[in-house]
C-alpha cells in the first residue's frame, strides 16, 4: 500500500471553555509561518496569505499583537516545544507517519480538513485505479518528517522530497518526477507556477491542520486557557465574515469548504501524547513510521 495506516493516539485533556477573556499579555504572540500555498514570503522578507492574516485577525480579537516569523516546518515543531515561538499549524495525515508533535496543545479537531491527491502534468498517459499500482512512478513529495524517516517501502515506489511546493513544480515541470503529492491549494498554487493545469490522477486521502500552541512559552500565560479563548476568537472570524473575505484576496475561495466550521464551534483543547512502541509522531528520532 501506498500508505501505512497508523492509529491515532491522542489522550484529550478536557478543560471548560474559558468564561473571561484573556488578559493582555505585553509582548506580542510569535507565530511561526512556513512558504506554502497558504502563505508567501516576498523578496523583503514581508509574510502574507491565508495562514498569517486568519491568525492575525484571531489574536487581534483577544487584543494581542503578533511577530510573524518565517520559518521550515520541521525547525517550527521543535521551537514550538521549546517555546521559542507560541503558536504554527500542524499538519496530521492518520494514513502517514505526518503527525502532530507530542506534548504540545492543540485543539481536539483540525481547523480545515483537506484532500491529498497524485497530480500528473497535463496530457500524461498515467492511469491509476489504486495506491499500489503508483509504485512504477517517481513521486514528488514536499518535506515534512525527518531524514531518518525517508524510507521507501512496498507499494510506495520511488519518493523524493522537496522544501516546498515551488521546488517541487520545477521537478515535476522538468519531468524529474512523474507524480507530486499535493492538496487542493497546493495543486493550484503549481498550476500557476507552471501556466498549466495539473491533472488529478488518484485521491489519497486527507490531510488535517491544527492550531498547534507551545506548552513552555512565558508569552501565553496559561496555554490551555490561551487555546480555548484564541479558538474562540478564531471562529468568530467566520462568524463576521472576515475569513471568508481573507479567502477572496487571497484568491483562494476554494478552501472555504474545507473549513471544519461545524467541529470546531464546540471544541476543546488537549495536550498530544508522546509515542509508544505502538505509535510514534514523524519528528521523533527513532521513529519507525514512514513518511508520505
Amino acid at each position: 500500500m501506498l500508505l501505512c495506516i497508523f492509529s491515532l493516539l491522542a489522550h484529550a485533556q478536557f478543560l471548560p471553555l474559558a468564561k473571561e477573556p484573556l488578559s493582555i499579555e505585553p509582548s506580542a504572540i510569535r507565530i511561526a509561518i512556513n512558504a506554502s500555498p497558504f502563505s508567501q514570503v516576498d523578496s523583503e522578507g514581508n509574510i502574507s496569505g491565508v495562514s498569517p492574516e486568519l491568525t492575525q485577525a484571531a489574536a487581534r480579537l483577544i487584543g494581542r499583537e503578533v511577530k510573524l516569523i518565517e520559518m521550515p516546518y520541521l525547525r517550527a515543531v521543535h521551537a514550538i516545544k521549546s517555546g521559542e515561538i507560541d503558536l504554527m499549524y500542524g499538519l496530521q495525515n492518520d494514513k502517514s507517519s505526518t503527525r502532530l508533535p507530542p506534548g504540545v496543545i492543540t485543539p481536539t479537531k483540525p481547523q480545515f480538513k483537506t484532500p491529498v491527491s497524485l497530480y500528473s502534468l497535463p496530457g500524461s498517459d498515467i492511469r491509476l485505479d489504486n495506491e499500489s499500482q503508483a509504485s512504477a512512478y517517481r513521486i514528488g513529495h514536499i518535506r515534512y518528517v525527518r531524514v531518518e524517516q525517508r524510507k521507501g517501502r512496498e507499494g510506495q515506489g520511488h519518493v523524493y522530497y522537496y522544501k516546498n511546493t515551488d521546488s517541487l513544480a520545477k521537478a515535476l515541470l522538468a519531468k524529474r518526477i512523474d507524480l507530486a503529492v499535493l492538496g487542493p491549494a497546493g495543486a493550484r498554487s503549481t498550476s500557476l507556477t507552471l501556466g498549466i493545469q495539473l491533472q488529478s490522477v488518484l485521491t489519497l486521502g486527507w490531510v488535517q491542520t491544527y492550531l498547534v500552541f507551545s506548552p513552555s512559552s512565558p508569552r501565553l500565560g496559561d496555554p490551555m486557557k490561551f487555546c480555548l479563548d484564541f479558538l474562540r476568537a478564531y471562529t468568530s472570524v467566520f462568524d463576521t465574515g472576515e475569513l471568508q473575505q481573507i479567502l477572496e484576496v487571497n484568491d483562494r475561495r476554494s478552501l472555504l469548504q474545507y473549513y471544519n466550521y461545524t467541529e470546531i464551534k464546540t471544541q476543546q483543547c488537549r495536550t498530544t501524547e508522546h509515542p509508544t512502541e505502538n505509535h510514534c509522531f514523524a519528528i521523533e528520532e527513532g521513529c519507525k513510521g514512514k513518511p508520505y
